[in-house]
């Protein structure tokens, strides 16, 4: 029994050793020069042992992004918000606060969602991941927004953010300007706070 859970927890650290290899490659590269070959190498293992544990090449590239979405978003779903100015500064925080070493991992999320405008595989994903994230703003705003605020209102405002925060952190990507992008985002939280409060 010791010795079947060793070799589970060893897999599964070969595993997001494999996964931390293809966030390495996409964020230097890019999607179109990711390799079995060049994973292997950067993951330090042979491509057979990529391939026993993942079914394939796309399987792999399944992988990464879904770890990287679940990475990206870990502190803000498990937040506790005190109402929807803590939700909003929290959001904030979280675009132009980014360690360095977790900027690949917004570098990788972007390179997919670019490939996902061409390729059905990565749109069908992507489409999921902004329903569940409508999903959690809806639920956040529910609970937060003052009882008196119209349901249809919290709707259109949850599937609202989405957009905006991907719009100011991808600009915000580009030119890193932080004290510009805080001030913009400053700016799309209050007319948010407008539109739930007004």
């Amino acid at each position: 029994m010791v010795h079947a859970d060793k070799r589970m927890i060893k897999g599964e650290q070969t595993r997001t050793k494999i996964l931390y290899a293809a966030i390495e490659v996409i964020a230097e590269n890019g999607l179109k020069n990711v390799s079995t070959a060049k994973l292997a190498t950067v993951a330090g293992v042979s491509k057979s042992t990529i391939f026993h544990h993942f079914q394939s090449s796309d399987e792999v590239m399944k992988s990464t992004l879904d770890f990287v979405y679940h990475e990206l978003l870990k502190d803000m779903k498990t937040e506790q918000y005190r109402d929807i100015k803590d939700l909003l500064d929290g959001i904030g925080y979280s675009l132009f606060h980014v360690p360095d070493e977790e900027l690949s991992f917004f570098k990788v999320f972007l390179s997919f969602f670019h490939e996902g405008v061409f390729d059905s595989t990565y749109r069908d994903v992507f489409i999921s991941y902004v329903n569940q994230m409508n999903d959690f703003f809806r639920m956040q705003l529910t609970k937060l927004a003052p009882e008196s605020t119209d349901q249809d209102r919290i709707d259109r405002v949850s599937k609202l953010l989405l957009p905006i925060i991907d719009g100011v952190g991808l600009h915000y990507l580009l030119d890193q300007d932080r004290k510009k992008y805080q001030q913009l985002w400053n700016l799309q939280a209050k007319g948010i706070m407008d539109m739930l409060y007004g």
